[in-house]
C-alpha cells in the first residue's frame, strides 16, 4: 500500500529524508552516550550518575545539548577544541533537524518546488514559515550529519582511552 506522502513526494526525498532523520536520532544517541563516558571518566569527584541514559535519551535535542555543555564545563576532558568544535556544530544544525523531523514536506504547484512548513519561535512567538528544499541541500545536510556522528564516536573513544 502507498501511503497519501508517498504519492506526493518522490521517493528520493522521502528516502534521503529518512536516512537524515535516522543518522540525527543516531547522533542524539550516542550524544547521551558520550556525555555518560566523559562523567564517568573525567569527574573530579568519584563518579555518580547525575541523569541515567534512559532519561537522558528522552531528552529533545535541546535538552541534550544543554547537558552535553554543562558536562564538558564539569568535566573537562581534552582536547577541549574538539568538544568544543563539537558543540559548535550540533548548536549549527539544530534547527534544520528539528525542521526534518517536525516540518510537512510538500511539492508547491505554483513555485514548482519542493518545500518545507514549520513553525519557528521567535521569542515568545511561534511564526510559521516555509522554505524551498532540495536534494543538493539534503545531501550536504547528510554529509555534515554523517561527519558529526563520527566525531562523536571518536570522541567516545577518546573519552575513554584519555582515563586510562
Amino acid at each position: 500500500m502507498t501511503s497519501i506522502v508517498e504519492r506526493n513526494l518522490p521517493s528520493a526525498l522521502l528516502q534521503a529524508l529518512g536516512a537524515y532523520i535516522q543518522t540525527c536520532a543516531h547522533i542524539e544517541l550516542h550524544t547521551a552516550a558520550l556525555i555518560l563516558e566523559i562523567e564517568k571518566c573525567h569527574r573530579v569527584a568519584p563518579f555518580k550518575r547525575d541523569v541515567s541514559f534512559p532519561e537522558l535519551r528522552k531528552r529533545t535535542a535541546g535538552r541534550l545539548l544543554t547537558q552535553l555543555k554543562n558536562t564538558l564545563a564539569r568535566c573537562q576532558p581534552t582536547p577541549k577544541s574538539r568538544f568544543d568544535e563539537l558543540v559548535a556544530r550540533l548548536e549549527k544544525g539544530k534547527d534544520f533537524r528539528d525542521i526534518a523531523v517536525h516540518g510537512a514536506f510538500y511539492f508547491d504547484q505554483e513555485k514548482q518546488s519542493f518545500r518545507v512548513n514549520f513553525f519557528n519561535r521567535i521569542g515568545n512567538e511561534l511564526v510559521e514559515e516555509q522554505t524551498e528544499i532540495d536534494s543538493a541541500l539534503m545531501a550536504l545536510c547528510q554529509v555534515e550529519a554523517d561527519s558529526i556522528y563520527v566525531e562523536i564516536l571518536e570522541l567516545i573513544d577518546l573519552a575513554r582511552s584519555s582515563a586510562t
